[in-house]
């Protein structure tokens, strides 16, 4: 979906680098689709990465595009949040659990025209996808410590259920 938005993107924004980060068995099909849609220049794959070198992509990056057909909860879409990135995200699975207007957009999964003007909305209005305010929402859902205290209150709460 993100390669074939690539093109209407293109034709918005003046200069436009996709990263696809990662390895998968359709990556000749996917790069084959880039050049049969003339966007060869403005995707790159660039393989497995550190994660250095994916927290060093997503700092750089305007938002983070996830175009799953299924999802639960993406560890990409948690740091691309905790980095205080927006997410454009198909709406499937988990990830409307996760994505909130002040955080990114959902689109409908297979859509690449909704997926384009969703990045398009989100790349044009900053002031409302501030980073400080995503970062911080994702620390209060997402850290270790947020987490560990939403168990242990569930925990806590059966332990004392037993004891009635």
């Amino acid at each position: 979906d993100l390669i074939q938005a690539a093109p209407i993107l293109r034709r918005r924004f003046a200069t436009l680098d996709i990263h696809i980060v990662g390895e998968c068995p359709q990556r000749a099909r996917l790069e084959a689709l880039a050049a049969d849609l003339g966007v060869t220049g403005n995707i790159c794959f660039t393989g497995l990465q550190t994660k250095a070198q994916v927290a060093e992509r997503m700092r750089a990056a305007d938002c983070l595009a996830i175009t799953s057909k299924w999802e639960n909860q993406p560890v990409a879409v948690l740091e691309a949040l905790m980095c205080g990135l927006p997410v454009v995200a198909a709406h499937v699975g988990g990830l409307p659990e996760i994505i909130s207007a002040g955080n990114g957009l959902l689109t409908p999964p297979g859509d690449p025209l909704r997926l384009a003007e969703a990045i398009v909305q989100v790349v044009d209005s900053p002031e409302s996808y501030l980073p400080r305010q995503i970062s911080e929402q994702a620390q209060l859902q997402f850290s270790y410590p947020a987490v560990a205290g939403r168990f242990d209150a569930c925990y806590q709460g059966v332990l004392r259920s037993k004891r009635k």
